[in-house]
């Protein structure tokens, strides 16, 4: 790792640069982002199971939006590389140096593309780059799932990436129906 890597590591930088995947490109966002990316998240339907079902509201998602561009780390927004639209959103967060840990989530995409690949392949991606940095990676998705307890399941994921052999455990935090996996390189 050059010097110059090595201190991108460090500040968090690194998670920021621009990631692209075959069908993909995730690029910083930027105040212009909005109204598009609004025209995505506007949809009551991508939030139903989130325990913010409102945030397809224009000034929830504002908040929400407002979060993505402060966050230290931060935050992508998902465009198709063939039309160059939106499709959505993600970002790192919580990164901890010390114990070379990040944080996953914030994630949504458009309904045309659930049931796809789409989200396997920004993961990944993204993945990738936390593992350039980070042993541990945390996958952060909020559900609306009652009277589930931690840990329920765990097991060997070999399939995320050709290179990459982890731990995956999952787990429901019931306090706020958030599902938590853990990957340690």
């Amino acid at each position: 790792m050059s010097a110059d890597a090595g201190s991108a590591a460090e500040d968090g930088s690194v998670f920021r640069f621009p990631l692209q995947t075959e069908r993909f490109l995730l690029a910083p966002l930027t105040p212009k982002d909005f109204n598009a990316l609004y025209a995505v998240a506007s949809d009551p339907l991508l939030w139903e199971q989130h325990p913010e079902a409102d945030r397809w509201k224009r000034s929830k998602f504002q908040h929400f939006f407002q979060d993505g561009l402060t966050n230290d780390l931060g935050c992508f927004v998902i465009k198709e590389k063939r039309s160059g639209r939106p499709a959505g959103s993600s970002r790192f967060y919580g990164y901890d140096a010390a114990d070379r840990c990040i944080r996953i989530g914030y994630t949504f995409i458009a309904r045309e593309l659930w049931g796809t690949a789409a989200n396997r392949e920004i993961k990944e991606a993204m993945l990738m780059r936390a593992f350039n940095v980070a042993n541990r990676v945390f996958l952060i998705s909020d559900l609306k799932i009652s009277g589930l307890s931690p840990p329920l399941r765990s097991w060997e994921q070999s399939s995320v990436t050709t290179n990459l052999t982890a731990k995956w455990s999952t787990c429901y935090q019931s306090n706020s129906g958030s599902k938590l996996s853990e990957f340690i390189r």
